[in-house]
């Protein structure tokens, strides 16, 4: 195959090593223009990575996507929306990272859009790695929870920016 008829990339975040892995596909669609989906998530309900602060969670994004130079090479920035589900510690947010555990979770959802940007570096024909951020507006609704009981319902964050996706997929194009 010549490389313009290379129009598919299956990718595996090199977050999954740590165990929250993350798998994508991108189609192209023109010379510039690509669309991609992604499913991201991890498991533990114990703490994560020796924190004591548990999270588990799975998200799913649709993206479409901008590369100036061509599709798998380069710059690009793309718009994207996501979903999420999750049972977590409010201190596993990064900005309450210097808070401890208190023994209340969150479970619920949240609604995810805004802007990825990244760099595709290609390293034969067929391999590549991408480092790339997403990051835009959020909505969650969630429950608190201590244990199993229900301490507090239908809490809501409205609309505020949040990084909430990102990591250095390593691609094979087909």
């Amino acid at each position: 195959k010549s490389e313009d008829d290379i129009n598919i990339a299956i990718k595996v975040n090199a977050l999954t090593l740590i165990g929250a892995p993350g798998l994508a596909y991108e189609l192209k669609l023109s010379k510039h223009f690509s669309a991609q989906i992604e499913a991201a998530g991890t498991y533990y309900p114990n703490g994560f990575l020796g924190t004591q602060k548990p999270i588990s969670l799975i998200m799913g994004f649709l993206q479409a996507r901008y590369y100036p130079k061509e599709v798998f090479k380069g710059f690009f920035v793309g718009v994207n929306v996501g979903y999420g589900y999750y049972k977590m510690a409010k201190a596993i947010i990064p900005n309450y990272w210097h808070e401890k555990y208190n023994g209340v979770d969150h479970k619920g959802w949240n609604i995810m859009a805004g802007l990825s940007l990244g760099w595709a570096f290609p390293i034969k024909k067929h391999w590549g790695i991408e480092p790339f951020i997403s990051t835009g507006y959020t909505y969650a609704k969630y429950d608190n929870y201590i244990g199993n009981t229900l301490s507090s319902l239908e809490k809501a964050r409205h609309a505020f920016a949040f990084a909430y996706n990102g990591g250095v997929y390593f691609y094979y194009k087909f």
